[in-house]
């Protein structure tokens, strides 16, 4: 799916919500990429979430998610939040095997308390035209096979799961 543009959030969740978002672009939505509220649970896999008016994700009031093999790029400014993910109110996402960049205020909000800062990457993943909507990654980009090595999220071809909407089985 490509969400683009629109003036509320890519996606929202709320009160209990289990959604599983995977192998999504969201792009250049005025607020928030996804926003989680109120117990919300999601399991965000394999999306790219770039250019967004505030934050990539932004998760609020016990909204914990798994969030694993996305890309989080250029989202915000620094008048407008400027985070790839932000948790508050109790929320705390487990975040595995991301690429994050090109965030005014930062990667991750000092609240979110699960960040592995040994998988996930903080380099330009090297899309082909991303201000043209083109997020494929070039050939040589960091992103390619760092995804979570886990076996349920190989590549369709069986090699290790690239990060992004590109990667990942459901990728096909």
């Amino acid at each position: 799916n490509i969400i683009r543009g629109g003036e509320g959030y890519g996606i929202l969740a709320r009160e209990y919500s289990r959604p599983v978002i995977t192998n999504n672009i969201i792009d250049g939505v005025r607020t928030n990429g996804i926003r989680l509220e109120n117990l919300s649970h999601a399991i965000i896999i394999n999306n790219t979430i770039a250019y967004n008016g505030y934050f990539g994700l932004y998760c609020f009031n016990n909204s914990s998610p798994d969030v694993r093999n996305n890309i989080f790029y250029c989202n915000g400014t620094e008048e407008r939040g400027g985070i790839g993910v932000i948790a508050r109110w109790t929320s705390q996402p487990v975040i595995e095997y991301n690429g994050f960049w090109g965030h005014p205020a930062g990667a991750i909000s000092a609240d979110s308390t699960v960040y592995d800062q040994d998988t996930n990457l903080m380099e330009d993943p090297q899309f082909l035209g991303p201000t043209g909507g083109d997020f494929h990654l070039r050939e040589g980009s960091p992103c390619i096979n760092a995804g979570d090595p886990g076996p349920a999220y190989n590549d369709t071809d069986g090699s290790r799961n690239d990060m992004g909407a590109y990667g990942g089985p459901w990728s096909g």
